[in-house]
């Protein structure tokens, strides 16, 4: 019987050649796939929003919880500019970090196991940022859409409001919006102890007239025409 050596001294040795190089680059993609693009994208994003948006660890090897988190539950306890300072900075952060990663890079990023929770985050910060610029009551026309926010939280507001619609659809993105409407309070009396539109508490008077609604005094056109949902964002580009 002949031997390996054998064997192998019988094949051309073109043919040898090309079949180890074959083998080789498949042994290649198949412990370390070829990148379609995105990847460096997203790595660069991690890093951007590591601390801010997901957990990062200091040199001790510490776990440290996103600042996201925190600072979210701030705002909504504080209801104010104030205590809404800090949440502000980081949706910035993100919101910024968002303009380095191209539209089809997104649905990758929100399949990333590391970005497990980033609709909800995006959810969140765009029904705050809508609630606090809608107030305790509705705003009188277009020009008051904004209330308090400054041109950096529409900024966000808007990025964030792409990258949703990116990912999970104009379908989906109505849904939400829709749901984001019947929680605009509308004139909040002052005898109301909790006056804070962030609440979970619903026990006050809302504006969208809907089924669930009969008492709302707007209907859908108008409560979109007063939300920040309705905001231009081709100007805060």
């Amino acid at each position: 019987m002949a031997n390996l050596d054998q064997i192998i001294s019988r094949i051309p040795k073109s043919l040898f050649v090309g079949a180890v190089f074959l083998i080789s680059i498949g042994f290649m993609l198949y412990s370390k796939p070829l990148k379609n693009g995105c990847d460096s994208q997203i790595s660069n994003f991690t890093s951007n929003v590591k601390g801010y948006l997901i957990n990062s660890r200091n040199k001790q090897r510490k776990l440290k919880l996103a600042d996201i988190n925190t600072t979210k539950n701030l705002c909504k306890s504080g209801n104010s500019l104030g205590s809404c300072e800090n949440y502000f900075n980081v949706l910035k952060i993100v919101s910024v970090a968002f303009v380095s990663i191209e539209d089809k890079c997104l649905t990758d990023l929100a399949e990333d196991e590391s970005f497990s929770s980033l609709s909800l985050h995006l959810k969140d910060a765009i029904k705050i940022l809508s609630l606090l610029a809608w107030g305790e009551k509705p705003p009188n026309g277009l020009a008051d859409r904004a209330g308090w926010l400054s041109k950096t939280e529409l900024i966000s507001f808007c990025r964030l409001k792409s990258v949703l619609i990116n990912i999970e659809g104009d379908d989906s993105f109505i849904k939400f919006r829709n749901s984001v409407y019947k929680e605009f309070p509308n004139n909040i009396p002052s005898n109301i102890f909790e006056k804070n539109v962030l609440s979970d508490d619903f026990n006050r008077p809302l504006a969208f007239k809907w089924s669930g609604n009969p008492a709302g005094i707007l209907n859908e056109k108008e409560v979109l025409e007063r939300s920040l949902f309705s905001i231009r964002c081709d100007q805060y580009q």
